[in-house]
């Protein structure tokens, strides 16, 4: 007998389901085509008490992706409504990855909001906080180990289906511990599941959180970029970029060299903010190579 569940955790050749009853299943796929994601709403059969197939996948009202070594794009998390990006005081900021984390959000039409993390090991948040601030992102400062903000953190997770993504040292586990207080030991045990056996390789974990929403915990990578069709799809991923672009002389104005640019005129101007215009030209070139090399 059929029933609808929820995939929380992947594997290259199964997935772990949670069944409508709350219960946790590892599943099979019903044939290759499939391709369930973390997040994804499943049709499935029950094999055994721990076991069972998934028939079929659900329409995505929303998705998180990346691009693969071959240029493909490739599906993290699926259902979404927001990106929680974690930075902190150490490691130093990566400026650079948190606007391709931006992007991917504004490209995938998520809601973004950026969390400082250790903020007991600093008086003040970095200067270039302003930055995004300006541009109406919610920047929350905040310190698992201390537990400060938190309670912040978890307005903002309540009713939503969110991301969680950051570079390696910056706090993200102990802020999970905090987020799922008493629950934590669930973390551990949903954790020791993915790791059973054989199915050791998973990118992406579901958790629900006590206080209300639920959480994909994703190990984030320096080397992390959202999958565009062509760079010209990068402008779509800076707010500051988009909303200037219609006021280019030209229509297919890449920002760079063309005349009558209205990007380069509020450079000028210091109505967008240079490093932010220099992630813009990075990213342009780097999808621009990527794709240059998948087409030849």
């Amino acid at each position: 007998m059929k029933e609808n569940g929820l995939v929380i955790a992947r594997f290259k050749n199964h997935a772990l389901i949670e069944s409508e009853s709350k219960e946790q299943y590892l599943c099979e796929f019903h044939n290759r085509r499939l391709n369930p994601i973390v997040g994804d709403t499943i049709s499935w059969n029950k094999n055994n008490e721990n076991t069972g197939i998934i028939k079929s996948i659900f329409n995505r009202s929303s998705y998180l992706n990346r691009i693969n070594s071959k240029g493909k794009p490739e599906i993290i998390a699926a259902n979404l409504t927001q990106l929680v990006i974690v930075l902190a005081e150490t490691p130093k900021p990566d400026w650079l990855l948190l606007d391709r984390y931006l992007v991917a959000a504004e490209i995938c039409y998520l809601k973004a909001i950026i969390v400082f993390n250790k903020i007991d090991l600093t008086e003040n948040l970095p200067a270039n906080f302003k930055i995004y601030k300006d541009l109406n992102y919610d920047v929350l400062a905040v310190s698992a180990h201390k537990n400060i903000g938190t309670s912040n953190i978890r307005h903002h997770l309540k009713k939503n289906r969110s991301v969680i993504i950051g570079q390696s040292g910056v706090g993200k586990s102990s802020l999970m511990n905090v987020l799922m207080g008493d629950s934590v030991q669930k973390v551990g045990e949903l954790s020791d599941k993915a790791k059973l056996g054989k199915h050791t390789t998973t990118t992406a974990i579901l958790y629900r959180l006590p206080s209300g929403g639920e959480i994909i915990d994703f190990p984030g990578a320096r080397t992390y970029s959202p999958y565009m069709e062509n760079a010209q799809q990068a402008e779509h991923g800076f707010r500051e970029i988009k909303t200037l672009r219609e006021n280019c002389r030209f229509n297919n104005c890449h920002h760079l060299d063309e005349p009558g640019c209205a990007i380069k005129i509020a450079l000028v101007n210091k109505k967008i903010n240079i490093e932010r215009y220099k992630s813009y030209k990075q990213f342009y070139e780097h999808t621009k190579k990527i794709k240059s090399r998948v087409n030849n």
